[in-house]
């Protein structure tokens, strides 16, 4: 007996890149739209709260680590203290793979962690596999 296969409809699944760099959107969105997600881009951490706040949850939200006025870390912490971000899937990019930089993102919600650059298929794998789970982010008080 065969086990009946889930799959994915990522045409469903809606994705927030957040990063300053032109280049780095248009990237992201290529891969992003190419596999068949939906994309919505944001070039800065105030654009996405504002993209938060006027959407329904993401699926998944990509950030990045240093942008200029609020960077990654900061964006994640008020991601969090918004009823539309408390339980989304949080991605940090960064360029930067220290174990600090590692615990830094964790300490402000996220739940992975991708150095740049990187693959298309390395990213599509990690949305596949978050974009299909909910998680619960302990708010600080």
């Amino acid at each position: 007996m065969t086990q009946p296969t889930q799959t994915l409809d990522r045409s469903l699944k809606i994705i927030l890149g957040v990063d300053d760099s032109r280049e780095m959107q248009k990237l992201l969105q290529a891969i992003i739209c190419h596999a068949g997600y939906v994309y919505v881009g944001s070039s800065s951490g105030d654009s996405a709260l504002a993209e938060i706040a006027a959407r329904n949850p993401f699926d998944v939200i990509l950030l990045d680590v240093e942008m200029p006025g609020m960077d990654g870390f900061a964006t994640c912490a008020q991601i969090r203290k918004h009823p539309n971000g408390k339980t989304v899937p949080v991605i940090f990019l960064t360029f930067h793979n220290t174990v600090t930089d590692f615990e830094k993102c964790k300490a402000a919600g996220g739940n992975d962690f991708m150095m740049k650059p990187f693959t298309g298929k390395t990213l599509i794998e990690r949305l596949d596999r978050w974009s299909s789970q909910l998680i619960d982010v302990p708010v600080a008080s």
